[in-house]
């Protein structure tokens, strides 16, 4: 039985803890945020199968409100 190769490095994760996050296996320190490379042990946000620290993620995909112009979070509904 082989084991699971890290989503992060590569690497074979033996003897140790691994964080299973998007369908995958991670060493604890490589599961880090794809633009700061900030190592996520909270929440996270995934684009396209890579995690994101919600800073960045609202920087680089984040949509404002019109209004007050804050990154808006949470469920959204689309109107028109």
């Amino acid at each position: 039985m082989s084991t699971p190769d890290c989503a992060g490095c590569g690497r074979d994760i033996k003897n140790g803890q691994a964080l299973l996050a998007l369908d995958r296996q991670w060493h604890l320190g490589c599961f880090k945020c794809k633009a700061c490379a900030k190592v996520l042990t909270g929440e996270y946000i995934s684009k396209d199968g890579s995690p994101y620290c919600e800073k960045d993620y609202q920087v680089l995909f984040g949509v404002k409100c019109e209004a007050c112009h804050q990154f808006i979070t949470g469920k959204v509904l689309e109107f028109l």
